[in-house]
């Protein structure tokens, strides 16, 4: 059974995400470019723009993978980037936390204020 659905993303994991197919399309595009026809290269760019745009995320379900497949490895890769990605963004959104907080307090105590309010 394959189940499809739209999930919202942080702005944050969407920017992470859009790096790395950024980089996969920087890998991808020399071997389009000698083996595929003119307008792949395009077309990556295209779906690159298109995720950049949208604001949601498709979700694809797959069931009943068998055990030793390529699909089911394929899986196990995705689930475990997800995971990975899931981190690395709790770890930056906690750091961009502080550095807001104190840039906000650097704002607050250096800049002049008006003395009539």
């Amino acid at each position: 059974m394959m189940t499809l659905s739209l999930t919202s993303v942080f702005i944050l994991e969407k920017s992470i995400k859009s790096f790395f197919l950024l980089a996969i399309i920087f890998l991808v595009r020399p071997i389009l470019n000698k083996k595929a026809f003119r307008s792949a290269s395009l077309i990556l760019w295209i779906v690159l723009l298109i995720y950049l745009i949208s604001p949601y995320e498709v979700e694809l379900g797959i069931g009943n993978v068998k055990e030793n497949s390529i699909l089911s490895y394929l899986i196990a890769f995705t689930n475990l980037f997800n995971s990975f990605l899931g981190w690395l963004v709790n770890k930056i959104s906690s750091i961009y936390f502080k550095l807001n907080r104190l840039i906000g307090s650097v704002f607050d105590f250096y800049l002049p204020r008006n003395k009539n309010l």
